[in-house]
């Protein structure tokens, strides 16, 4: 794992773990951090999935009752220092875990954040395709230059905007591991339809 990005990001605080229950498929960690651009505060949900297997999302915690939090542009053009806190974050749960293996979902933007001449915030809706979304590519291109290729397997689905980063050795002692993390990661990762 790359290691450089430390000044690139916010500080982050582990706040608790979620376990698995009633309105949770799957156990979680979860995380928060505040931009010292906009003082704004980020949540960072971490799904904990079987085989060492990490789903990773954020939102802005002041969308955090929004169906659609993770559809929101919120063009604060931050988007930089947010991913390296969550690779910073990936890169925590790899020191404890060296089996670990990480996805995500570049989401479809249906809702953009706006401000008026007023400097009123209001939302304008979005209709991007679930298909190689603009969150997707820059995930993907950051996920490409910090994670070396001889720890990590990149597998990508364009289709679904979905990426995950499946440890070599660990593939090497299951071959049917990708596909268990796809067959699971689909069927539980929130917001992955």
């Amino acid at each position: 794992m790359h290691t450089n990005i430390s000044s690139n990001c916010y500080k982050h605080k582990f706040i608790t773990k979620i376990n698995s229950g009633t309105n949770q498929n799957v156990p979680e960690l979860l995380y928060t951090f505040t931009s010292s651009k906009t003082h704004k505060t980020y949540c960072v949900h971490v799904e904990i999935y079987p085989n060492h297997f990490y789903g990773v999302k954020f939102h802005l915690r002041d969308h955090k009752k929004n169906p659609n939090k993770y559809n929101i542009q919120t063009n604060y053009n931050e988007a930089r220092p947010v991913i390296f806190t969550c690779i910073n974050i990936m890169t925590e749960i790899d020191a404890y875990d060296n089996c670990a293996s990480f996805g995500f979902i570049g989401s479809n933007t249906t809702l953009s954040r706006k401000v008026d001449n007023n400097k009123q915030e209001y939302f304008q809706s979005e209709n991007e395709p679930k298909c190689k979304t603009k969150r997707y590519c820059v995930y993907k291109r950051i996920m490409l230059t910090f994670f070396k290729e001889t720890t990590f397997e990149h597998i990508y689905n364009e289709d679904t905007s979905s990426y995950m980063l499946v440890r070599i050795t660990e593939l090497e002692k299951n071959a049917n591991l990708i596909d268990e993390i796809s067959t699971y990661f689909s069927d539980n990762y929130t917001n992955f339809d």
